[in-house]
């Protein structure tokens, strides 16, 4: 499905309704939840930006995009159905270190180098994208987000043990 969306262009199940999408924001909403999905289900956050990166499909530009304008993503829940303090407080904090490792693969993938790369690429072929990379540039030199390694390697660990099953039910 998420393929279906982001290469071939194929929406269903998830086809947004003539004229409900007058700004291309629906669009860019369900792009995110895909990603969010994906990520959720353990797809790598560097992996999964590179192949976006690479596509020159608007969409996955588009997706791309507007996950650099949200400050907290992926996006936990408003509340976790837990019966255990112990065990939400190891789901909050996976879910924190996710969205931090998942923030720090965008800044990584989407370089300043591949920002010019691909303006330049379909400056004169989509003019509608072209002006959201070159308004991305700003948003990409704003505060950077970037983890150390030690602060990488922590975030990853916590996700390894939240996985690992040491959440107490």
């Amino acid at each position: 499905m998420a393929a279906n969306w982001f290469e071939a262009d194929h929406v269903e199940p998830l086809a947004i309704p003539a004229g409900l999408d007058a700004f291309g924001r629906a669009r860019d909403f369900v792009s995110c939840r895909i990603v969010e999905a994906l990520l959720l289900l353990r797809i790598e956050p560097g992996s999964l930006y590179a192949s976006l990166a690479a596509s020159p499909r608007s969409v996955a530009w588009s997706c791309l995009i507007a996950l650099f304008r949200n400050e907290t993503f992926p996006q936990g829940p408003s509340y976790w159905v837990v019966s255990d303090d112990d065990c939400e407080r190891t789901l909050k904090a996976a879910s924190e270190a996710l969205g931090r490792l998942a923030r720090d693969a965008l800044h990584r993938i989407v370089s300043h180098d591949r920002l010019m790369e691909t303006w330049l690429a379909v400056e004169d072929t989509d003019k509608a994208l072209a002006d959201h990379i070159a308004e991305l540039k700003w948003w990409r030199d704003a505060p950077d987000f970037r983890l150390t390694a030690q602060e990488r390697e922590t975030d990853e660990a916590c996700l390894r043990a939240a996985l690992a099953g040491r959440i107490e039910p």
